[in-house]
């Protein structure tokens, strides 16, 4: 289905240009209506020579590019260099109205105004798409966004190489820094230990040094810079070291003594528990005699009862009188039976009452609490006496159960009192010192603070260079740190381009193609892959030959730019068709033929011909071209391949128009030296080339074959040869005739035929004579062996030899043939490349 925006929208007839050499709004109808029923007229061919205001034609389409008709034309884009006059006029630098751009259109003001885009194929395409870089004998070739990438990486190495070269220079400017810093840190360290450490070690009482380290130094640099006199305030600080190292030491006591506390001292009930006496058993005999024994002799009634209980003695040990066995047992008896449980409960009750002494010597308390301790240590051994007298006297008692023991209380008591007093003492003492070492630790951590002080003011012209050497190596650093991680960055976006690089795609395939047409061989230019370069890139080979950028033509680089210009409006197109956009595309030509060897002109305009034919063609119909050229010969061969394109879009599109109607399709102008466009006729551009008037003579002599006019194939040799001379040195640079350029095209183009057309002595009998008159011709009896050629034999060389060219070069000849005579032309010279030559013109 073709898409037309013309259907819905207005239709576009041409642009209103504004600036530059056009200070007045000029418009450049190219594309009015038609007067017949085809479709919209697509075509324009304008001529002016340099100067005339062409380029600022293409400058202005280029601005055009993309824009839709809604936008401001306030919002375009200005050249940031450009200003304004003092009547608010956009001006370039050169004084010039800024160029603007505006489009023109026909139809019912009830449609909608259709966008458009534009692809402009000028020098400044050129630079901006395509790129030929050298890498060693190699020519890369980048395109379009490639170049862009390209630049934004030669941008961003360029930015790696200054800030590598910034970042020496900071390494260099660093390392200088650190080594002032640390002078300066050297100095003021020295400062600080022979004033702020001395002091401070002697605040502390420490013999070891004290470090003056860079933490330390932060911190005194915390400390608010005093006003006060340096000399006063460290005569000050000096005199209270010393009184503050006249107080005692601040370490916290040993309350050694505190186990006192719970300590039981005093013994209940004494008197009472040695004043109780029991009851001595009673009987006859020993045992009375035993009771009254345990009265005042208790402990020798127990001795005697541990001496006969255990040994055999036969006599007494106490009055050494004999005993026997009974008397021994009788005793035994009455001792253990006084010896009962009350005794034994008494004797318990006895020892427990006993007290240990305390071993715990004022020695041991602290010697800050001073006498107290001293009297701790008297009321100690005191106590310590009493209670040994106690337990003498429970010792007596548990040896005297029947009868009373004498204990003084009262001297004991007085011995508790005073230990009780003492430990009181030493406990009102001990907090008294807690409270002076508090007081002490505060001083003491106001002297530190206050020898911060008197240090920050002591050092200050070193604080102040340090600080300064400190500042500027900082901001150093910073600065380096920066530059790194630019270079890092930059580094990063490289990477991120190239991988971008590599995802853009190249019609690669198509654009060697159409190198191989423009050229007529494969090979003699084309683009070949290479991944081993940084990122996936294009490499330019001559017959698979590297290619240097200083061994590529301009021409040369012109022709693979316009081949990826093509292939850049197929993909258009193709987008624009899938779609369904509502949107003309308007393509560019401007001098597309500039500086190309006129031996590859031909292939060019070829190339040109056959992809104008191609969009032509193209379901999408909104698109229109524009050729702009400064050479007259040019603009004459775009010309023919315009009419040759119309010719052939009519024939596929079923239209019947003659050779006026198709020419009608297409406009001509010519820009003149003040800038006007004028819109002419064929013959304005100076109608056919002698070259086409000859090679349709030729064609209307041979074309038949029930007409011979034997007059005219008399005079046909010197037209030949002119054709034939003209389109060798036009295509192939060599005016030989004959011509072996010509026989090894031939075998290229049909994969190695040898041409049967004899371009050697048998074609020199049409030649032969410096004039080629008829006379010189018709005296010709004998040439080279030949005894003559009959007008039969003439009619088909001059065939053969029109399809030998044919053969060659088929669009060409087409295009120079009358429009009126192509369909006839191209039937017979397929037919006679059949017949006469022996293959199929169609498969070439």
């Amino acid at each position: 289905m073709s898409k037309n925006p013309k259907q819905q929208q207005q239709m576009l007839t041409g642009f209103e240009i504004t600036g530059r050499c056009y200070s007045d709004p000029t418009t450049f109808q190219f594309f009015e209506k038609p007067k017949n029923q085809w479709p919209e007229k697509r075509l324009a061919l304008v001529y002016g020579r340099n100067g005339t205001g062409k380029s600022t034609i293409s400058n202005a389409l280029s601005k055009f590019d993309h824009m839709s008709l809604a936008d401001e034309q306030d919002d375009q884009p200005v050249d940031s260099e450009n200003r304004e006059a003092p009547d608010g006029t956009p001006q370039c630098k050169n004084g010039q109205a800024e160029l603007t751009i505006t489009p023109t259109f026909t139809g019912e003001s009830n449609r909608s105004t259709p966008e458009i885009s534009t692809l402009v194929f000028n020098e400044d395409y050129i630079e901006e798409n395509v790129k030929f870089r050298e890498n060693g004998l190699d020519t890369i070739v980048l395109f379009g966004e490639q170049v862009d990438i390209e630049k934004k990486i030669e941008e961003r190495r360029r930015s790696i190489e200054s800030v590598e070269t910034a970042l020496l220079s900071a390494d260099s400017e660093v390392e200088a820094l650190e080594k002032n810093e640390n002078q300066a840190y050297n100095n003021l360290k020295e400062g600080l230990k022979s004033g702020w450490a001395r002091r401070r070690q002697k605040i502390r009482r420490n013999e070891s040094s004290t470090p003056v380290t860079r933490e330390r130094i932060r911190q005194i640099k915390r400390v608010a810079l005093s006003e006060a006199n340096l000399e006063d305030s460290l005569s000050s600080l000096n005199a209270d070291i010393d009184k503050y190292l006249s107080i005692a030491d601040a370490q916290l006591p040993d309350k050694n003594w505190e186990f006192l506390e719970s300590y039981e001292l005093s013994v209940t009930g004494g008197e009472d528990l040695l004043s109780k006496c029991l009851v001595p058993p009673t009987g006859t005999g020993i045992a009375e005699i035993v009771g009254e024994n345990l009265k005042a002799y208790s402990k020798y009634v127990y001795a005697a009862h541990e001496i006969f209980q255990y040994s055999n003695i036969g006599h007494c040990p106490m009055c050494q009188q004999p005993v026997d066995q009974n008397y021994r047992e009788e005793l035994l008896n009455a001792i253990s039976s006084s010896i009962d449980d009350a005794a034994s409960k008494a004797t318990s009750e006895i020892e427990a009452s006993k007290i240990s002494e305390i071993e715990f010597s004022g020695k041991d308390i602290d010697a800050r609490l001073g006498s107290v301790a001293e009297e701790f240590e008297v009321a100690r051994l005191k106590y310590n006496r009493e209670i040994s007298s106690w337990n003498e006297a429970c010792d007596l008692k548990k040896n005297s159960l029947y009868s009373p023991v004498k204990w003084d209380g009262a001297r004991m008591e007085e011995a508790v009192l005073e230990l009780s007093t003492t430990i009181e003492r030493l406990n009102a003492e001990y907090k008294s010192l807690l409270v002076s070492i508090h007081e002490r630790s505060k001083e003491k951590e106001r002297l530190e603070a206050c020898n911060d002080i008197v240090s920050r003011l002591e050092t200050k012209e070193a604080f102040r260079q340090y600080d300064e050497a400190v500042e500027r190596m900082v901001l150093a650093r910073k600065r380096q740190e920066q530059l790194r991680s630019d270079i890092e960055n930059l580094n990063n976006q490289v990477a991120e381009l190239v991988a971008e690089s590599e995802n853009v795609h190249i019609a690669a395939g198509e654009i060697n193609d159409a190198l191989s047409s423009i050229f007529a061989e494969i090979g003699r230019l084309e683009l070949v892959l290479d991944t081993d370069l940084d990122g996936s890139k294009y490499l330019l080979r001559n017959r698979g030959i590297p290619l240097s950028p200083s061994n590529l033509s301009i021409g040369e680089r012109n022709i693979v730019a316009l081949v990826y210009f093509y292939t850049g409006v197929k993909k258009v197109l193709d987008d624009l068709y899938r779609e369904d956009a509502q949107r003309y595309l308007v393509v560019v030509l401007d001098d597309p033929i500039s500086s190309v060897d006129m031996d590859n002109r031909l292939g060019i305009h070829g190339f040109i011909e056959s992809r104008i034919l191609d969009f032509m063609s193209h379901d999408y119909e909104a698109f229109k071209l524009i050729i702009l050229s400064h050479d007259l010969t040019v603009a004459r061969q775009f010309e023919k391949s315009l009419d040759n394109v119309l010719f052939r879009a009519s024939e596929s599109s079923g239209h019947s128009l003659n050779s006026n109607q198709i020419r009608s399709q297409f406009a001509r102008f010519q820009l003149d030296s003040d800038h006007t466009i004028r819109k002419i006729d064929q013959k304005a551009l100076g109608g056919r080339s002698e070259y086409g008037v000859l090679l349709n003579a030729i064609w209307r002599i041979v074309k038949d074959d029930d007409i011979l006019d034997l007059d005219k194939l008399l005079t046909l040799g010197n037209s030949l040869r002119r054709v034939l001379e003209a389109f060798s040195t036009f295509i192939y640079n060599d005016s030989s005739i004959p011509s072996t350029t010509l026989s090894k095209e031939y075998e290229l183009v049909t994969d190695g035929r040898n041409s049967s057309v004899d371009l050697g002595p048998g074609h020199r009998l049409y030649l032969h004579g410096s004039s080629h008159s008829q006379d010189s011709i018709t005296s010709l009896g004998h040439y080279g062996g030949f005894e003559g050629v009959t007008p039969e034999e003439q009619l088909i060389h001059v065939r053969k030899t029109l399809a030998f060219l044919y053969t060659l070069q088929p669009s060409h000849i087409i295009a120079n043939i009358d429009l009126d005579e192509r369909i006839v032309a191209e039937e017979r010279l397929r037919s006679w490349c059949s017949e006469l030559l022996g293959h199929d013109a169609a498969q070439y």
